[in-house]
């Protein structure tokens, strides 16, 4: 979350005052099959003389033979206070979970726990900073 502060608050938006862009990737136990990987990109910026952030996030886990797939557009609206400033930020965007069967050695072909599965859902949220 170090590099990607807008995972866990959107208000973050346009906090630095600048353009900022970041991404990451990360494969844990590397050379081990089905090992996890995770992939993260994000970018804000603030707009209207800093009184507004707006930006985006992209980020995919996957493990095994289950990937989750999460991107969000990311909204702040920054008001000036005596020693700083107050920011309320909303995301939106959708999560993709996904399975795929064919990565693992399965014994029986039949078994229902071993049946691809693909959902997508809406996601909120909002934040303070």
């Amino acid at each position: 979350y170090l590099n990607n502060p807008l995972t866990i608050n959107p208000a973050y938006a346009g906090s630095n005052d600048r353009f900022h862009a970041g991404a990451q990737y990360r494969s844990q136990w590397a050379g081990i099959a089905a090992n996890p990987v995770t992939l993260h990109f994000n970018t804000h910026l603030s707009l209207f003389d800093n009184r507004v952030g707006a930006g985006m996030m992209a980020v995919q886990d996957r493990i095994g033979d289950v990937t989750l797939t999460d991107m969000s557009s990311v909204f702040a609206y920054k008001l000036r206070v005596t020693e700083g400033t107050l920011s309320f930020g909303m995301n939106f965007g959708f999560t993709r979970y996904a399975t795929n069967a064919n990565l693992l050695n399965v014994r029986d072909s039949n078994d229902p726990f071993f049946v691809p599965f693909n959902s997508s859902q809406f996601t909120t949220g909002a934040g303070f900073l």
